[in-house]
């Protein structure tokens, strides 16, 4: 049942990739779209955004979503 669910968005994913799980596993596949440097300035960029990676900064996350939403949009 989840295949045939499923089908439709993997038909499409290899009609546009060639890989119809893609974003996994494309050195099966034979591409990449990432660069080092892309992949570096996606990290700095995501490092921005948050309230933190610590245990209290997950068990706030719901809070700040909530209300204080600032921490996750500029």
């Amino acid at each position: 049942m989840t295949l045939v669910v499923a089908a439709p968005w993997y038909l499409r994913n290899y009609y546009y990739t060639r890989n119809p799980v893609f974003p996994f596993l494309p050195q099966v596949f034979g591409y990449t779209f990432w660069t080092a440097e892309d992949v570096k300035g996606l990290v700095q960029d995501m490092q921005l955004y948050g309230v933190g990676r610590s245990l209290p900064a997950l068990l706030s996350m719901p809070w700040h979503l909530a209300f204080i939403s600032r921490f996750f949009c500029r």
